[in-house]
């Protein structure tokens, strides 16, 4: 087992209030707390940032593999596998600092890469990445028929296994691909194999560089995301948080 997964392991044993401190050696002002940490952690990813936090001495440290630490100002100490919490607010720093790392561009994606339906006006835009070998995408793609007035951009990508990447190419090279795709979720039937220019290795990048970590994944305007199945009330409700949030900022940069 990775030292850094070691680590992780024994903090979960730790009670909440009883947060188990690693003692390390010390390092001087955040340049070199990056550095002794680096070096430290070299086996569990490179190192992020670096965030002073409002707590006395306490650091944020995000790896590039998503992983958050926190760690004193000399690097004296740092623990892993909880969470910190702001007891006069009851804010949840780790997760706001998750919801952070899991926005992204919405409007950067790619879209050319990606298939598109548009239901009624198609005003409203979301994008979905899915594995043709996915269950719940297959299970999704009622409620997403059901959504009005909105475009649709599906990401094909195959992270469950080999003969997902067979699948996607072979969907994605037919004559018309939204409807083999189509076809394929709602009823298991491939089209005729033939070659083309594909984009799924493109698309396994795309998916890698903004974490996806199971399949269906769904982004909304305001670069927030979903993970896993949801009903389309639930679809909905994302869809005019993001509409809300837009607006929002149009009437703050307006102001200015």
């Amino acid at each position: 087992m990775k030292l850094l997964d070691s680590l992780i392991a024994v903090s979960r044993r730790c009670a909440l209030l009883a947060i188990c401190l690693i003692p390390l050696s010390v390092a001087a002002d955040e340049a070199a707390l990056r550095q002794k940490a680096q070096a430290f952690l070299k086996q569990g990813g490179t190192i992020q940032s670096v965030t002073k936090l409002p707590v006395g001495e306490l650091n944020e440290i995000v790896l590039s593999n998503g992983q958050i630490l926190y760690s004193d100002d000399a690097f004296t100490y740092f623990f892993v596998g909880g969470e910190l919490i702001s007891t006069a607010d009851k804010r949840n720093l780790t997760d706001e600092t998750n919801e952070r790392l899991s926005k992204i561009d919405f409007q950067a994606l790619p879209f050319g890469r990606a298939l598109k339906r548009v239901n009624g006006n198609g005003q409203r835009v979301i994008a979905t990445f899915e594995d043709p070998n996915c269950s719940y995408c297959k299970k999704l793609r009622a409620e997403l028929d059901a959504l009005p007035n909105t475009t649709i951009y599906t990401f094909i990508i195959a992270v469950i296994n080999e003969d997902s990447i067979g699948k996607a190419k072979r969907l994605w090279c037919a004559d018309d691909r939204n409807a083999a795709w189509a076809l394929w979720m709602k009823e298991g039937k491939l089209p005729a194999e033939r070659k083309c220019d594909d984009v799924i290795d493109e698309n396994q990048k795309l998916g890698a560089h903004v974490r996806i970590s199971g399949t269906p994944t769904i982004f909304f305007e305001n670069g927030k995301r979903i993970t896993g199945f949801v009903t389309k009330d639930k679809i909905e409700a994302a869809i005019n948080a993001a509409i809300g949030e837009r607006a929002a900022e149009a009437v703050s940069k307006a102001g200015k």
